[in-house]
């Protein structure tokens, strides 16, 4: 019975080999592609597009596909796909590019990737043997967009959003709604948005009931012309109302101008811009300062530097903002931020992102003491030197270089 067993498992295990191996040869001479795509569904193209073999590692890949985003004017989002070849097809590069309406579903938009994903593969196919199993086809349906546009390139959006947990002790309600209008265009960007915050803290404990409540009101609007592909002039206005950072209310005017080293063509892959601006802000606050004030008009200037580079071996994304106000350049506050994805080399993958602000310029502090139920509830905004925060990842696999397969089953 023992002896009859072993040959079974091992007549079982014979064949899965043989299935499998019959399954693998079949594939075997497609091109290796690595998908670099953070926001695509890679488990639908795996099932649809199956003339090629994906791979883990970018380094294994004979193309590499990478794919950006950007926002649109009117809410939607342009797609551009690099296709890179690699090994034998070195020097073989292919830039593919969409738009997507912001009411697109994701059906729509994840068809329209695998569509792009086909046409540009579709060069690299034909060197290979598999090209003899693909078949091209044409449509004539003529999809134009319409030539009038009754919005005139005006995009409106209404969001709303609540939050609440709770349990015998305590309970947590909060909600957030938001109005905004914007128009962009190749030579004018204008935007208006209007941000409303409300939170709720309510703490019982024996016969005592702690209520805590903190609320946010923002608009803020934006103004950028396009000189040419390198230079813009706007202005950014601000209004804000805050509890937490004692304004009733604050206005802020910001004339500014931006340069950037690359052309804003390239920006889906490469971004340099420095920015200058000088501007007022104008103070209305809740209690006396810890400089006397109950109000005040502040001048000052920033000069900021963003960088953001997006290639093969990963991507890095800074910025640097200095700003100071002119009747005391002693108040003064420095931001940086950085997020660096990188791969490192077969297998291994490492993310950092933080930020770090050096703060000197908290003229909206209140005057006298804060009571310790303030301070634990963070009702109310204490002096601070500086403030960061951060985070950091590494991940590793090793293995089969293959990663075509999807199984749902149980969840992922």
């Amino acid at each position: 019975m023992k002896k009859t067993t072993i040959l079974l498992s091992l007549f079982f295990l014979t064949l899965s080999v043989s299935l499998y191996s019959q399954t693998d040869n079949s594939r075997e001479k497609a091109i290796k592609v690595f998908l670099d795509c953070s926001y695509c569904d890679s488990d639908h193209f795996k099932k649809e597009l199956t003339y090629v073999n994906y791979v883990r590692d970018r380094k294994d890949a004979q193309v590499h596909i990478l794919s950006t985003f950007e926002t649109t004017g009117a809410g939607g989002t342009k797609q551009t796909l690099f296709f890179l070849g690699q090994k034998e097809f070195q020097g073989q590069v292919d830039t593919l590019f969409f738009s997507v309406t912001s009411d697109a579903t994701d059906q729509e938009i994840r068809a329209k990737q695998l569509d792009y994903l086909k046409l540009g593969l579709i060069r690299y196919i034909a060197k290979t043997p598999m090209v003899n199993k693909i078949s091209i086809s044409f449509s004539d349906e003529d999809e134009q967009d319409a030539i009038m546009d009754k919005w005139n390139s005006w995009v409106f959006e209404f969001n709303g959003s609540g939050y609440f947990n709770g349990e015998q002790s305590y309970k947590y309600l909060s909600y957030w709604s938001s109005v905004s209008a914007q128009r962009v265009t190749e030579n004018l960007k204008v935007e208006f948005w209007l941000n409303y915050n409300y939170s709720e803290d309510k703490f019982l404990y024996d016969d005592t009931t702690i209520i805590s409540t903190r609320n946010n009101k923002s608009f803020n609007h934006l103004l950028v012309n396009s000189l040419n592909d390198h230079w813009s002039v706007g202005y950014n206005l601000n209004l804000k109302s805050s509890l937490y950072q004692n304004l009733q209310l604050s206005s802020m005017v910001y004339p500014a101008i931006e340069y950037n080293i690359f052309p804003y063509s390239k920006s889906n892959r490469k971004q340099f811009r420095i920015l200058y601006g000088l501007g007022a802000k104008t103070f209305n606050y809740i209690d006396t300062t810890i400089y006397g004030k109950q109000h005040e008009i502040l001048f000052g200037q920033k000069l900021s530097a963003a960088i953001e580079f997006k290639e093969k071996w990963g991507s890095i994304s800074s910025s640097l903002v200095g700003s100071h106000y002119f009747h005391n350049i002693k108040l003064k506050r420095l931001d940086f931020y950085t997020m660096l994805s990188l791969r490192l080399f077969k297998g291994l993958s490492l993310r950092v992102q933080g930020g770090l602000s050096l703060i000197n310029d908290q003229v909206n502090l209140p005057k006298g003491n804060v009571s310790t139920e303030d301070i634990l509830l963070r009702r109310k905004q204490l002096a601070s030197q500086y403030e960061y925060w951060g985070s950091v990842g590494l991940s590793y696999s090793f293995g089969s270089i293959y990663n075509n397969v999807v199984n749902p089953r149980f969840g992922n």
